[in-house]
């Protein structure tokens, strides 16, 4: 009798535990599936606003495009290749300086006086007789391509001839700096001043020229490092035609 009581208690304790193991078990179930809900309300929510990113980055993007286009069209509008009969000297010396700075020689070459050509001077003082000259046609055109050495005149200090190929010495002695960004422009006026003398307004009488100048790099240098560089036209019945490209610096 005591053992068929013993079972029996042992049989009803199992069963409250059981019944105990299970409620739990039903509530972490349904504790899981609150969470569950919430994070899958909090990943829609996000996907929704993903989805309004999207779209305003497409908006965005094409907007992009149609003003890059804008400023395509813009700036073909402008493209000039040749010179323009009434164009003022400062309008015509940034269309130059703006082909110098993109090394376009085929644009520069429309804009070269086809009487007297271009004279390249290294510095300040132009030798008339013995500065570089060259006319248009395709040996201009040709001139970055072309491997030969030319002697441009002697540099200061050493006296030392100056024996480069066009392309090097346009990086040397044209475009060395940024000039289509200049500190300051001068329309007829002389910028910059060192040892050498300036004697453009004597070698091109009856000519203009617009300087761009840089004032100076470095701060320990107190202005000696200033560039510029002058180009120099000449007016052939209301036409701006580029005669001379002059580049100046500080010299001993």
């Amino acid at each position: 009798m005591k053992l068929k009581q013993t079972i029996l208690l042992f049989l009803l304790i199992a069963v409250l535990v059981l019944t105990g193991c299970v409620a739990n078990t039903d509530e972490n179930i349904s504790q899981l599936r609150k969470e569950l809900s919430a994070e899958r309300n909090k990943t829609q929510a996000l996907e929704s606003k993903l989805m309004e990113y999207s779209e305003t980055i497409n908006d965005l993007r094409l907007e992009v495009k149609d003003r890059e286009k804008t400023i395509s069209d813009f700036e073909a509008s402008l493209l000039i290749s040749e010179p323009v009969q009434g164009n003022s000297l400062l309008t015509e010396a940034l269309n130059v300086i703006e082909i110098i700075a993109e090394y376009d020689i085929v644009k520069l070459n429309a804009f070269i006086s086809p009487t007297k050509g271009v004279r390249f001077s290294p510095y300040t003082y132009v030798h008339e007789d013995d500065d570089m000259l060259f006319f248009t046609g395709n040996a201009l055109v040709n001139l970055f391509n072309d491997t030969a050495e030319y002697t441009w005149g002697s540099y200061d200090g050493s006296g030392e001839p100056i024996e480069l190929t066009f392309s090097d010495y346009y990086d040397r002695f044209v475009y060395d700096q940024d000039f289509a960004n200049p500190h300051m422009i001068g329309i007829n006026q002389t910028i910059g001043t060192g040892n050498t003398i300036n004697n453009i307004s004597d070698v091109y009488s009856n000519h203009a020229f617009v300087e761009f100048h840089f004032t100076g790099f470095d701060p320990q240098y107190e202005g000696i490092d200033w560039r510029s560089l002058t180009l120099v036209f000449e007016n052939d019945n209301g036409v701006w035609y580029l005669v001379g490209i002059v580049h100046s610096e500080w010299t001993i």
